[in-house]
């Protein structure tokens, strides 16, 4: 499976996006293929992620950008067909997001799990809706899944992928 995440820096931002690149590296551990584009260091955002054919794309989501990543999910609609899941502090307070239009699944909590095993079940054309710490929204219901524990030895996931 190919997961891209797609972020959007702030214009000073000197900070690396610690929790998305701990995520590619679980990603890419587990075998799947998984990529970062920043928003505004793409030349053409939407040609680059048609070029590399996600089959999910992922958005960390802090609130107060949730409103851009939800209109960012509609315009690559327009050019990529992909499951769109939403993480990060926004949707794990804030998890009714997953009720608008292009959201597809939201992460409460910790992701590394999570979306590893999204994405082995979806590689394996198996059904994901019961995956702790995710609520998915079909056919215009939502399955709310319980959270999984919390990873207690840190030290058993991989470092960042820079």
């Amino acid at each position: 499976m190919k997961c891209l995440f797609v972020y959007r820096t702030a214009s000073l931002d000197i900070t690396d996006p610690m929790g998305i690149m701990c995520l590619i590296a679980s990603v890419r551990k587990a075998g799947h293929e998984s990529d970062l584009f920043l928003t505004n260091l793409e030349k053409n955002l939407f040609q680059s992620v048609k070029d590399y054919k996600p089959d999910v794309i992922a958005f960390s989501v802090t609130s107060g950008s949730e409103t851009y990543y939800l209109e960012l999910i509609k315009r690559l609609r327009s050019h990529v067909n992909f499951v769109s899941i939403m993480g990060g502090p926004h949707p794990s307070f804030f998890p009714e997001i997953v009720e608008q239009e292009g959201v597809d699944i939201i992460c409460r909590g910790e992701g590394d799990e999570a979306l590893v095993e999204l994405l082995d079940r979806m590689q394996a054309g198996k059904d994901y809706s019961d995956i702790k710490n995710l609520w998915l929204k079909k056919d215009g219901q939502i399955t709310k899944n319980p959270m999984r524990p919390l990873i207690h030895d840190l030290d058993t996931l991989p470092f960042p992928d820079r």
